[in-house]
């Protein structure tokens, strides 16, 4: 064992000094059987009334020098208790900071401490807790400055999404151990503090300015950011929020260990304890309860209640139900009828759809009782995480809701007029205006949608240019597009002749730049990739293909490839998850995908054939564009 220390940063040190430590603190433990002693690694405690405990620390300090050769830092020492009178007893200390005549040293004003800082925590009384826990959170996120100045350069340009990681998971995350430690009412000014600087620096991240941090369009922008990135949002989890998760999940995993540990606390039982600490948590654990209790029951009328005029084409490849309208661009060409022609049409059934909702939230019996507690139940594992699902789930059901009686609101109020074909192309425009939120919010919420904001930018396949990337947040949070703000105020139009808007709407559905074109670079590259494999066998578009797709031209065919000399065909489905056209009105809120039936998705998972059996090899190769596409 090294007498000089180590390596910084080798995580054999703590291990070995704790080693060495143990001895001192059996030894401690021994000779003052009365006093609770804790250690964590060379920050020592000793918990027991003040001249005892005094006079054990003390003696410590022999003992870590004669067993560890560990000499005291005698200037961390402090002294605190609950009464400052019972402090007397110790008052011919002076020399230990807390005591009644401690001289003024430094920021110390002298005399007895208002509490004292127990492994990073703050223990003592409630105001001063408050008012040191703000502050600590102010000096942790004092460095948001610098990390907002950070600017691409000419070999770099990812610096949005290195800010956007160290908002995330460095900033954010700031609160956490002291949700954790203190009860909810005294960390709840630093947790307003904490949300508010990281809403500030969201704001100056992705351009709230262009619509102002007292509006509507911000406020509903941060509630969003606050989800998780599974269900919409950007994981930055707001701190006043998960303050009761947090606590509960402490006290599932040290109630257990607490009573083993030291025999005061032998039978404790943390639905029943006295104290306001205690009070706090079962009002916490009740309330998260009922809410748990609610949202379920608002989930099982959601999944009840379908639609029967939303609905998804489930089993068919080559018809539909005489009874569906079917789109313009879906309207087959005279050749596909002519080949379609050749075997009747596959039947095709209609299925209903529930609205949409995640499906985050956990079973009402993983969140145990209070009174289990201190049992060694499988669930107490991850308390935190259980509960705090509650919590996400009601923020999405509330932002959903508020979104949707907008949507219902601007509906119902579109402009009527004269009767005419031009007039009710005008008011059904205006109703899918007014849904365009609740269809982007559902859409932003389908599994992966939100995958690019999990890349660590550590290799090049994971990064994601400052351009692309504020641009996807952006329109993922319903915010004005910077680029799509400057041709709005400047008067340009799209290519096919509609305005700019300042939400890259008219941007986004432009013919020329839409589907079409998007599925022609897909194929052109997956063709490149599959030639570079198997040379010309692989053909793009074949027009010789009835013998194995009687009905549809297929994107990819090839012959005699693999080890078989297998034959195979397939097609290239291209879909975007983050669709924020308001073109499907309030069925946005039905379909998976937000504008994208399931059937496509289905066979990709292999739930549904793609060819019948003896007709050859067949694929589907589904891919969903990242937002630079």
């Amino acid at each position: 064992m090294s007498s000089e220390g180590c390596a910084q940063g080798d995580p054999l040190g703590p291990f070995l000094f704790a080693i060495g430590y143990h001895w001192t603190l059996l030894e401690m433990q021994v000779r003052n059987p009365s006093a609770l002693i804790l250690a964590y690694l060379d920050d020592t405690y000793v918990a027991d009334a003040p001249r005892p405990a005094l006079e054990a620390m003390l003696e410590g300090d022999v003992l870590a020098q004669k067993w560890s050769g560990v000499e005291s830092n005698v200037s961390k020492r402090q002294i605190w208790a609950p009464d400052p009178a019972s402090l007397e007893a110790v008052r011919d200390y002076p020399s230990v900071r807390g005591t009644p005549a401690a001289p003024p040293d430094g920021k110390y004003a002298g005399g007895t401490l208002r509490g004292i800082r127990v492994l990073g925590a703050y223990l003592g009384d409630d105001e001063w807790r408050k008012t040191e826990l703000v502050a600590r959170v102010e000096r942790a996120l004092k460095p948001l400055e610098g990390i907002l100045k950070l600017r691409d350069t000419k070999e770099i340009h990812t610096a949005q999404q290195v800010m956007q990681v160290l908002l995330r998971f460095c900033s954010n995350t700031t609160l956490t151990f002291f949700l954790r430690a203190m009860p909810p009412s005294v960390t709840l000014p630093a947790a307003e503090r904490h949300d508010e600087l990281i809403d500030t620096a969201l704001y100056k991240l992705v351009g709230g300015a262009r619509v102002g941090a007292a509006g509507t369009c911000w406020e509903r922008a941060c509630k969003q950011a606050r989800l998780p990135v599974k269900m919409g949002g950007m994981g930055l989890t707001s701190a006043v929020d998960i303050r009761e998760p947090a606590w509960i999940g402490t006290w599932a995993l040290v109630a257990g260990p607490m009573r083993h540990l030291h025999a005061p606390f032998r039978d404790l039982d943390v639905s029943k304890a006295p104290g306001s600490d205690f009070d706090e948590l079962r009002a916490a654990h009740d309330r998260l309860k009922k809410e748990h209790g609610e949202i379920a029951a608002t989930w099982k009328e959601w999944d009840g209640k379908t639609k029967a005029e939303y609905f998804d084409l489930v089993g068919g490849t080559t018809g539909r139900p005489p009874e569906i309208e079917v789109e313009p661009w879906d309207e087959p060409d005279e050749g596909e009828k002519l080949r379609a022609s050749a075997r009747p049409p596959e039947p095709a059934t209609r299925v209903a759809l529930s609205r949409f909702r995640p499906h985050t939230l956990v079973e009402a019996k993983e969140l145990l009782p209070l009174a289990e507690f201190t049992s060694k139940h499988e669930f107490l594992h991850q308390a935190q995480r259980r509960f705090t699902t509650v919590v996400h789930n009601r923020n999405w059901r509330d932002l959903a809701l508020e979104l949707r009686q907008e949507g219902s609101a601007g509906s119902r109020s579109a402009p009527r007029g004269k009767k005419g074909k031009a007039q009710a192309k005008a008011r059904e425009r205006a109703k899918h205006a007014a849904w365009r939120e609740a269809v982007r919010f559902v859409a932003v919420s389908q599994d992966g949608a939100g995958a690019f904001l999990n890349a660590i930018p550590m290799r090049d396949d994971m990064r994601m240019e400052t351009w692309a990337m504020r641009l996807s947040v952006q329109r993922r949070l319903g915010l004005p597009l910077d680029v799509a703000c400057q041709a709005a105020a400047a008067g340009k139009k799209t290519r096919n002749g509609k305005t700019h808007d300042e939400l890259g709407d008219a941007a986004v559905n432009v013919p020329q730049q839409g589907h079409n074109t998007r599925h022609k670079y897909t194929l052109r590259r997956l063709i490149l990739a599959l030639r570079a494999a198997w040379g010309t066998a692989v053909r793009m578009e074949p027009k010789a293909h009835l013998g194995q797709s009687y009905n549809k031209q297929p994107d990819v065919d090839a012959d005699n490839i693999g080890k078989h000399g297998t034959h195979y065909c397939g097609d290239v489905k291209v879909v975007c998850p983050l669709s924020s056209s308001g073109e499907h009105g309030r069925k946005g809120a039905f379909v998976a995908f937000g504008n994208t039936e399931s059937f496509y998705r289905n066979m990709v998972m292999g739930h549904g054939p793609y060819c019948k059996e003896g007709e050859g090899g067949g694929c589907l190769l589904y891919t969903s564009p990242s937002p630079r596409d």
